[in-house]
């Protein structure tokens, strides 16, 4: 299997979170390789939605790993996929959905939070371990890109990224586990 480790971030004109948000960064790290980040503003919506489904979904055995991926990141990837035309709606769930395995840190976290999703934000699990998150809050997406604050977005990004992969690695290793002693 091939970790990758993945997030995507979205432009909202509504300032809440929806499917039909346009997709303005995607980054991943393959294995303990660079993250990557596909920026729509130098490359465009489709062409970054295309090269991460060209770099990540034709490794053997890919394992999508990721926060919050099965509810947000991937059916927001298909959607924008289909309006660009890149797949049909059928097409685009086989090659994102079911042919990749995925590791939604999310879901796989919500038994160590009496299964309630508050509390399992990224920030508050890099927290338990330690970590904080020293870029912008992702409430702050769209009010960056819209001020053309890429550095910001593009740094925030690659914190999620990079908070992930510590994340899945410190479930795997059983230290996440040791912060655990009542839901957040």
């Amino acid at each position: 299997m091939t970790d990758i480790f993945f997030d995507i971030e979205t432009y909202s004109v509504t300032g809440k979170p929806r499917l039909d948000d346009e997709v303005i960064a995607i980054a991943y790290k393959v294995q303990s390789g660079p993250v990557e980040v596909l920026k729509s503003w130098e490359i465009g919506e489709e062409k970054a939605i295309r090269r991460f489904m060209d770099e990540t979904l034709t490794q053997p055995y890919p394992t999508l790993i990721g926060h919050n991926v099965l509810r947000f990141d991937t059916p927001v990837l298909v959607n924008r996929a289909a309006l660009h035309k890149i797949g049909s709606v059928e097409e685009l769930m086989q090659q994102l959905i079911n042919n990749p395995y995925y590791i939604d840190l999310l879901q796989v976290l919500l038994p160590t939070n009496n299964f309630w999703f508050k509390g399992l934000r990224m920030v508050d699990c890099s927290r338990r371990l330690g970590y904080e998150h020293k870029t912008c809050d992702g409430s702050e997406i769209a009010a960056l890109y819209e001020q053309k604050e890429y550095d910001k977005i593009s740094a925030h990004i690659i914190e999620d990224v990079e908070a992930n992969e510590r994340l899945y690695r410190s479930l795997r290793d059983g230290s996440f586990y040791k912060t655990v002693s009542k839901p957040i």
